[in-house]
Formats: structure tokens, C-alpha cells, sequence
């Protein structure tokens, strides 16, 4: 079989003017996959699996043609072996997190989704400003630039940045905003979440009280509690860096999540926009008509779900 694998790669290659992008990436993601612990390797096997996957629409004749069908069993099996990794282990990470806090739920879910909303908002703006004309490529890497044009030739680097600017922004002031809707439900005479999760799910769903954990959240920064994420450790370039009153504010420490969950949001949309693209298929099912799908809602919360929860959830674990 491994003689069999070589010869197939080989073949590709030799008959290849270069090695294809994704051949080339191949040996790394295969070490670090090998040398990963076994606690993060399904967010190692996620990550890698979209990033070879968007490797193939990187550089000059990366996009594929909208009209070629998803027809043969090869492409087929494909799909499904991606479907596993990219759909049902992200899927499973983000019912871990709706299981385990109504707060960091509620918090993922709009960080991801306003950033959505900021990436629309700020791509039209910007083709309105510029006329036309994607003002913010200019400043990023070309083989980027070339890989989110060949998925998807609407969206641009100004509502990818925008994105990420309004996911920052909701990382920060959100947590407010919660306990802002509390207070007012509360003033109101409704119990608040609870109220509002019962009446949407009914006896279906059961959550203890415990569950609505909102009297844990704090606006205070100079107050630990929950989502200001003081357990967390940031990337490791920044601890050295940045002095230490800074990197404890809970407000700095939710900006630079909300950046890295928006990233990985984009991500997560680009990946599903390509399998779509290459199936000859506008939208992923019917359930939504207009809207793309039950996965086109879903699709930015996939990496942004296992990458949450391997980073700010899983390591402090009953702390959650």
C-alpha cells in the first residue's frame, strides 16, 4: 500500500511542471500531525484538513469550474472524508460547548456571527468607497489574495478585515450586552434566559439553573469571572512582549480571542463556499430557501467551535 501511495505521488509530480501547493504543505502537516499530543489532535486534523483543502485554489487557475458535478465515486468519497473531519468533528465540539455554558455559547455564536454581518457590511462599503475595486488587497499575500477570489470571486480582503474588526468588537462589548438583556428581562418581570430558553425549546431541552451561568459574567476588568478569560494563555509571542497589566485586562484578552475565532470563522466559510463551488451547487440544501442551507448558517461556526473549545474551554475544564 505505501509502495502503491509513492507511486500515485509520484506519477502527479513527475508529470506536474512544480509540485502542487498542497504536496508541498503535505510533509509538514503530516510531522506536526504525528508529533501532535493526542488531546488536540482533532483540532490539529481539522485545521490541517481545511488549510490542504484550500491550498488546491491558491495560485494562478486555482478556481474550479462552478459547472463540473460532484459525479464520480472518487469525488464522492471525498467529500465524505472531508464531510467527517471538517462537519462532524467541529459539530461535536460545539455541542460540547452548548452543553457545558449558556454564556460561552451565547458569547461564540454572536462573535461568529457578527462577524459575518461585518464582513458583508464592510466588503459593500468598501467596493462602494473604492469604486468597485478591493482596496485592502494590496496589503495582503497574493497566493491569499488568489485563494479567496478562486472560492468565492464576491467576497474580498476589505469584508475579511472587516469581519475580523467586528468580531473583535462583539468579543469585547458582548458580555455587556448580555447582562444588559438581563437586567431589562428581570426589570420586566420574565426570568430572564431561562424564560427565554424555555419558551423557544420547551420540556425538550432541560437545563438546570446552573446552566444559565450569567450571574458568573463580569464587565469589571479588574474583576476575574466568566469570559474574561483570565485562565487562558494567549499566543505565546505575545506573553514577552506586552506588559503584564495589559495582557491581564480582560477586555485586551477577549480582543485577541475574538480576532483568532473571526479568522478561523472566514476560514470555516471559504471551506464550505469551495465544496460548494466545485459540486456545481449554489446552496448546500433546501430548508433555507434564500439563505444557502442549514450548513450556510452553520459553516464560519465549525472551526471557530473546535478551535474555542480546545483553546479557552477545554484546558481550565470544570472551572467552565
Amino acid at each position: 500500500t505505501s509502495s502503491g501511495a509513492s507511486g500515485a505521488i509520484n506519477s502527479i509530480v513527475s508529470t506536474s511542471p512544480t509540485i502542487p501547493l498542497p504536496l508541498q504543505l503535505f510533509p509538514i502537516v503530516s510531522l506536526l500531525m504525528a508529533s501532535i499530543s493526542t488531546t488536540h489532535l482533532p483540532l490539529g486534523i481539522c485545521i490541517s484538513s481545511a488549510i490542504l483543502h484550500l491550498t488546491a485554489y491558491a495560485g494562478d487557475g486555482g478556481a474550479m469550474q462552478s459547472s463540473s458535478p460532484c459525479s464520480t465515486t472518487k469525488t464522492a468519497s471525498q467529500h465524505a472524508q472531508h464531510g467527517l473531519l471538517y462537519l462532524s468533528l467541529s459539530f461535536h465540539y460545539l455541542l460540547k460547548i452548548s452543553a457545558a455554558s449558556f454564556s460561552h455559547t451565547i458569547w461564540l455564536l454572536f462573535v461568529v456571527w457578527n462577524g459575518d454581518t461585518g464582513a458583508l457590511v464592510a466588503g459593500r462599503l468598501g467596493r462602494m468607497l473604492s469604486n468597485g475595486s478591493d482596496a485592502l488587497a494590496i496589503i495582503c499575500p497574493k497566493r491569499m489574495v488568489s485563494c479567496v477570489k478562486n472560492v468565492s470571486p464576491s467576497k474580498s480582503m476589505t469584508g475579511l478585515f472587516g469581519g475580523i474588526l467586528f468580531g473583535i468588537l462583539t468579543a469585547v462589548y458582548w458580555p455587556a450586552v448580555m447582562l444588559r438583556v438581563q437586567s431589562i428581562c428581570i426589570r420586566m418581570g420574565i426570568n430572564g434566559y431561562p424564560f427565554i430558553f424555555n419558551m423557544l425549546f420547551g420540556e425538550s431541552v432541560r437545563r438546570s439553573r446552573a446552566y444559565f451561568d450569567l450571574d458568573l459574567v463580569r464587565t469589571n476588568n479588574n474583576m476575574a469571572g466568566l469570559l474574561n478569560f483570565q485562565d487562558v494563555v494567549l499566543l505565546s509571542g505575545l506573553e514577552g512582549m506586552l506588559p503584564e497589566g495589559l495582557l491581564r485586562n480582560p477586555s485586551f484578552r477577549r480582543s485577541i480571542i475574538g480576532a483568532v475565532l473571526s479568522a478561523f470563522a472566514i476560514m470555516g466559510d471559504l471551506v464550505e463556499s469551495s465544496v460548494k463551488r466545485a459540486s456545481g451547487l449554489k446552496d448546500s440544501g433546501k430548508l433555507l430557501p434564500g439563505h444557502g442551507g442549514i450548513l450556510d448558517r452553520f459553516d464560519s461556526t465549525l472551526l471557530a467551535a473546535i478551535v474555542y473549545w480546545h483553546w479557552c474551554l477545554g484546558p481550565i475544564g470544570s472551572s467552565v
